[in-house]
């Protein structure tokens, strides 16, 4: 018998076995356990971690619909548009907002991902001058991201989807099911690895992040990374 009546629910549709669940909400929750902080500390870096994984939710949600809406005879176009406005809606909160608020709770203020290219530059430097135990190879990880994928996805989900201040034609690039999953995998993936990076950094010997070969994950949580000591042969 349960006194105070606890109710169990189902909050996701998706189970360990789809990387992003594991390797958001699973692994980088564990990589969060290894930091050198006080439990608070963690905790709240973790509630943002959370909800990053509760906006990826929703917008896988939404992809799968989009990829059987597609397929479907005669689906209504609103509809289809519909879902993917819900999909980059909760993409970019889930990178511009969420995402930026786990960072600066490891310790890193990253916002200068999201400024023009020209204090991009600038700041990304300063960035890596202040933080020598970041490479340089992470800022220009960001800068070749915010180039493929990062500053088109945001015209498009500011000037468009909010405002309407550019044409329709961007429709044609944004509106497919291929290009819909394509910008999902990459914006939880560069999530993934800079989070990675950011927590690495502030491991304290004798412990690092370790990267798994992808051909020894186990398919029912496909993690990517775990925490192990320095010195070991897959150790990145």
């Amino acid at each position: 018998m349960d006194p105070l009546r606890h109710k169990i629910e189902k909050i996701s549709d998706f189970g360990t076995s789809e990387p992003w669940v594991a390797r958001i909400m699973f692994s980088i929750m564990d990589l969060v356990d290894h930091l050198p902080f006080e439990k608070y500390k963690k905790d709240e870096i973790k509630k943002w971690v959370l909800e990053i994984s509760k906006e990826l939710n929703a917008a896988y949600e939404s992809l799968i619909k989009i990829e059987e809406l597609e397929v479907k005879d005669n689906a209504a176009l609103y509809s289809k548009h519909s879902q993917y406005e819900n999909l980059y809606s909760a993409l970019w909160r889930a990178y511009k907002d969420r995402f930026q608020k786990a960072c600066g709770g490891i310790g890193y203020d990253i916002g200068f991902l999201f400024e023009k290219d020209k204090i991009f530059e600038e700041r990304s430097q300063e960035f890596i001058k202040d933080n020598p135990e970041i490479r340089d190879s992470f800022r220009k990880m960001l800068k070749i991201d915010r180039r493929i994928w990062q500053n088109g996805l945001s015209d498009f989900r500011n000037l468009y989807i909010e405002h309407k201040e550019i044409g329709e034609e961007i429709e044609k690039i944004y509106y497919k099911p291929d290009s819909a999953r394509k910008i999902f995998e990459n914006v939880w993936q560069a999530m993934e690895d800079t989070l990675v990076v950011f927590i690495n950094s502030k491991l304290q010997d004798p412990f690092t992040v370790i990267e798994i070969p992808e051909e020894k994950r186990d398919p029912a949580c496909p993690v990517r990374f775990i925490v192990g000591l320095k010195g070991t042969i897959d150790a990145k």
